[in-house]
């Protein structure tokens, strides 16, 4: 059987025609800039209460419904750092990229002492493509809060995007060590490991990563990608179901998957996996991996 051209989302020549998915692929892991949490007879109109009634709304994805909190907030106190912050996140949710910045920027100028302030618009300006940026302000982070393991681990991200692997591999071992509970630590060092090919350190942290997070799909793909680089393809599969029972919404997992069962003999069943992940890439505006699929799809039918 031909080989499939080998081709992952981060352009790391890996296992052939396999996507993995790379650590900006994942859901920004932004922090509170701080504001406490009010208990109901407490909630007012205060800009503290108003912003921690925004961050509840935010913790269930109704970023609207925060953002209108953080906008009672600070027609109270135009002053309000936190509100500021937080509202940053929100927006961000949204995909206001923009206005995420400038919140955050607000928020940073009047107070440039919050080191989650730094941190998130750190993160933002990762997704954004500003990997410099990211890494300036991850560094501003870790200055206020020598501990935060996560600046460390997302200032990583950045260096590991830059090719300074060694640079980055120091920034994840540090997060690790500072909290090794943290399971994007484990996924985002494998994914360094795995650019890296050694792919044995990577099985061993995306190991952990799902030992801590048994539901991290994105994980079990990449250990899914990892096993397949070591020979061992009666592992890959489970893996790949795995990640697809987690997230349907998987396009990744569908074609990995819909490859696997290709090279095994099963045709029908691949092309079911590839038509799916086609429909997905197309869904979530991925029109290279959509053409990809479509013409896999063409293929194993051929």
């Amino acid at each position: 059987m031909t080989k499939i051209a080998t081709f992952i989302l981060t352009a790391l020549l890996t296992a052939p025609g396999l996507f993995a998915i790379s650590a900006q692929a994942t859901t920004p892991d932004l922090d509170r800039a701080g504001a406490r949490s009010f208990q109901i007879a407490e909630i007012a109109n205060t800009p503290a209460a108003l912003t921690s009634r925004g961050n509840d709304k935010y913790d269930t994805g109704d970023y609207q419904g925060a953002i209108a909190d953080y906008n009672r907030a600070l027609a109270i106190d135009a002053n309000y750092a936190n509100a500021y912050i937080e509202r940053g996140n929100a927006k961000s949710g949204l995909g206001d990229t923009k206005g995420a910045l400038a919140d955050y920027d607000r928020g940073l100028q009047i107070d440039p002492n919050i080191p989650e302030g730094y941190y998130n618009r750190g993160i933002t300006k990762y997704y954004s493509g500003d990997k410099q940026g990211a890494i300036a302000d991850q560094d501003r982070a870790i200055k206020l809060k020598p501990n935060y393991a996560k600046a460390y681990i997302e200032r990583g991200n950045a260096k590991d995007d830059l090719d300074d692997r060694q640079g980055a591999l120091t920034d994840y071992n540090r997060g690790i060590e500072l909290n090794p509970m943290y399971a994007k630590g484990y996924y985002d060092r494998g994914l360094n490991k795995h650019r890296a090919e050694n792919y044995k350190g990577a099985l061993e942290d995306y190991d952990r990563a799902i030992q801590i997070n048994p539901k991290y799909g994105s994980a079990y793909t990449n250990r899914g990608l990892v096993k397949y680089e070591l020979g061992d393809k009666s592992a890959v599969m489970p893996d790949y179901n795995r990640a697809i029972e987690i997230d349907p919404s998987s396009a990744n997992a569908y074609y990995n998957r819909g490859l696997l069962k290709y090279e095994l003999g099963n045709s029908s069943e691949a092309i079911v996996d590839m038509d799916k992940a086609a429909l997905l890439f197309q869904k979530q505006g991925q029109m290279d991996k959509y053409q990809k699929a479509v013409g896999l799809t063409k293929k194993f039918k051929g």
